[in-house]
């Protein structure tokens, strides 16, 4: 099976070859469109932005949107319905357990299957910081986006913590945290030196707080022991 975040790079590493002789900065990036076929449907409301790292824009109203995990996080806790959070805290746990749903996404003339969770359905439309609303549907979307990349990128960084399990860890702990007041979730974030007191962008509220965070859900053992699952 092809990995596309392989393939990303590659695609990224030839448009520097062909600009070498040119005055590029540092933030150099290429722009990838992007149809995820999931749940029956087909999705072309996102954009890959590949530099160094791969991240995904939303687009709409002409507008290219970056959500960070802490805009995710905070824009799936504004749901209503407390079982579709239920459910979301399920499949996430799924997920860390290795246990995954498949759809496909098509880059350029190229289609890749990738690893997701299963639908949940919630008509609820989403606010943010950035006064770009988004529906559920496509904030589910892009959090299956997030998880592909994470899985297909986590093999090719030998000796590094996963960065798919990282990323469950944080989504799990932290909507447990701040949706259903978890017990557990508290304690293990208060270990970990998070500042359970904030509100999630208050802990994440500039670059050096969001680096030292990077570490926080790296000891898996830890997570496992703590009764969070």
């Amino acid at each position: 099976m092809r990995n596309y975040i392989v393939d990303l790079d590659k695609l990224y590493q030839d448009e520097l070859k062909k600009n070498a002789d040119k005055k590029i900065s540092k933030d150099f990036s290429i722009y990838v469109p992007l149809i995820v076929k999931i749940y029956g449907t087909q999705n072309g409301n996102f954009l890959i932005k590949k530099n160094e790292f791969t991240k995904y824009l939303y687009i709409k109203n002409g507008c290219r949107v970056y959500f960070s995990d802490a805009d995710i996080i905070d824009m799936i806790l504004q749901v209503k319905r407390e079982q579709t959070l239920q459910n979301l805290i399920i499949s996430l746990a799924d997920a860390y357990h290795g246990n995954f749903d498949t759809y496909r996404i098509v880059l350029g003339q190229n289609e890749y299957e990738v690893k997701g969770i299963p639908q949940i359905k919630e008509n609820q439309i989403l606010v943010n910081h950035q006064d770009i609303d988004i529906s559920f549907e496509d904030l589910f979307i892009l959090v299956n986006l997030i998880i592909s990349k994470d899985y297909a990128a986590s093999p090719l960084w030998e000796g590094k913590p996963s960065f798919l399990k990282q990323t469950l860890v944080k989504y799990i702990s932290l909507l447990k945290l701040y949706y259903e007041s978890d017990v557990a979730a508290r304690e293990y974030l208060v270990g970990m030196g998070y500042d359970v007191d904030k509100r999630i962008h208050e802990n994440y509220a500039d670059q050096e707080m969001r680096d030292e965070k990077n570490n926080y859900f790296c000891d898996f053992n830890v997570f496992e022991e703590s009764g969070i699952l």
